[in-house]
């Protein structure tokens, strides 16, 4: 068992010529990022959780979800769900990079999300080819 207070994902090398950086797509990049945190952290859906995470990137428009932010708590023996957090750089918060004299849509086109390297929507779309949505909107009554 992991003796960290938190397991951050990123403890596991990718650019070492195996793990996702092989998977032929953004789906299979995604179900191998869960099942690589799932398997030594026993947390069965953790797909789910990855999904809810890029949903909610994409909905604050967060470009910065790099690996050492996707992150699971020790909890004595077991592990568990880390809630949602860092989403500093969301709502083109940095003034450097989206200067407010920019029409808000042109800021729209600039903006990359990681941890895969691609559009927010392309991220999104992969997860939930896997996992389905996570994110629910409305009134469930």
């Amino acid at each position: 068992m992991l003796s960290k207070r938190t397991y951050a994902f990123s403890r596991v090398p990718l650019e070492s010529g195996w793990g996702y950086a092989r998977e032929p797509n953004l789906a299979e990049k995604v179900r191998w990022i869960a099942e690589q945190t799932a398997q030594p952290t026993g947390l069965s859906r953790f797909g789910q959780y990855l999904t809810l995470l890029f949903e909610a990137d994409m909905l604050f428009g967060n470009e910065d979800r790099h690996l050492n932010n996707i992150t699971v708590l020790c909890r004595g023996d077991g592990f568990s769900y880390c809630p949602l957090f860092d989403f500093g750089a969301g709502l083109r918060s940095n003034t450097r990079d989206y200067p407010l004299d920019i029409e808000p849509r042109a800021h729209l086109r600039l903006l990359h999300a990681l941890p895969l390297g691609t559009t927010f929507s392309r991220h999104v779309q992969a997860a939930q080819a896997v996992y389905g949505p996570q994110l629910e909107w409305g009134d469930r009554r």
